[in-house]
């Protein structure tokens, strides 16, 4: 059985943490995310424990290409790179997965740990509307 306060806690960790992305500083550097085939992570995330971050963009999605921008900064990279196992799908692409994960507005983000699914996240909080952050 899965204790609620702790799912709790981590849905809410999570949320800060896409808090936080949304209102990096508008300095970006090349894409380094080493995204993986959603079959690929989950298979890995179930072996090593390690989370997996689902990110579901769709073409044509102002709010995904700003988010697009925000994940290019060379901190977030990093962390997804080593805290996460990241998955990137294109609903116009996979629709059935979007359709399994009841994706209706995007960008929207699952989280896939310890056999939990966690979530969704979804939209874009831009920078200038975060508490405290550089416009």
């Amino acid at each position: 059985m899965v204790d609620l306060r702790r799912r709790k806690g981590f849905v809410i960790l999570l949320w800060l943490w896409a808090f936080v992305a949304g209102c990096q500083r508008d300095t970006f550097t090349a894409e380094g995310i080493r995204w993986k085939p959603y079959e690929e992570a989950i298979a890995e995330g179930k072996e090593t424990g390690k989370p997996v971050l689902i990110l579901f963009v769709s073409r044509g999605c102002p709010s995904c290409e700003q988010l697009e921008e925000t994940l290019k900064d060379p901190e977030i990279t990093r962390l997804l790179n080593e805290e996460f196992l990241p998955v990137r799908i294109e609903a116009e692409r996979n629709p059935e997965l979007t359709l399994h994960f009841r994706v209706f507005g995007f960008p929207t983000m699952w989280f896939y740990r310890r056999g939990d699914l966690l979530g969704p996240v979804v939209g874009y909080l831009a920078p200038g509307h975060c508490p405290g952050a550089k416009s």
